[in-house]
């Protein structure tokens, strides 16, 4: 075995040593990925999760055949507070069309289910998902992804859109594919 630290260190400070090397290769191999993203056109990643009741809920059984809106969100996050009402806004616009549309709730310290009911949303509420947002490349709140009938990619949600842009871009890619 390869010591990055001289044998006459103590052992406990070459076990350290050897600790924070893993670290800081497992920490080079996320940068190496960061760039990546997940693309138009791409297939959405599937997912299993359990519901606000404790029921599991699996992504392509849930929406089969269907498009949907999926939605990476916390309680504390303003960016999602003020996009949120816009979403339940198309929700409801668009109920006849079965759309699904699923609220992912990730890296919370707040009560998601509290916040759901007390703003009236009607989303499908996913909790603890925080796996899902790294398969899917999430870097902040909200992400956002729009998914055809096939699951492929027809929107991502750009770091820096406002709400009503965003509002906008959903519809689009909605209503196109429901044409």
């Amino acid at each position: 075995m390869f010591n990055f630290v001289p044998a006459f260190f103590p052992a406990k400070a070459r076990a350290f040593s050897l600790v924070i090397v893993s670290f800081l290769l497992v920490g080079l191999a996320d940068l190496a990925s960061a760039g990546e993203t997940l693309e138009l056109g791409d297939r959405a990643p599937d997912w299993m999760l359990s519901d606000s009741e404790g029921e599991p809920v699996s992504f392509y059984q849930h929406s089969d055949g269907q498009p949907a809106v999926v939605l990476f969100w916390a309680t504390w996050c303003p960016n999602c507070a003020e996009l949120m009402p816009r979403l339940e806004k198309l929700r409801k616009e668009l109920a006849s069309s079965d759309v699904r549309f699923y609220a992912l709730n990730i890296w919370e310290d707040g009560d998601p289910v509290a916040h759901m009911e007390n703003e009236g949303f009607d989303f499908t509420l996913l909790l603890n998902a925080d796996s899902v947002a790294k398969r899917y490349r999430v870097r902040g709140t909200p992400g956002l992804f729009v998914m055809n009938r096939d699951k492929a990619i027809t929107y991502v949600r750009a770091g820096n859109s406002s709400a009503d842009e965003v509002y906008a871009a959903v519809k689009s890619a909605l209503e196109k594919e429901l044409r």
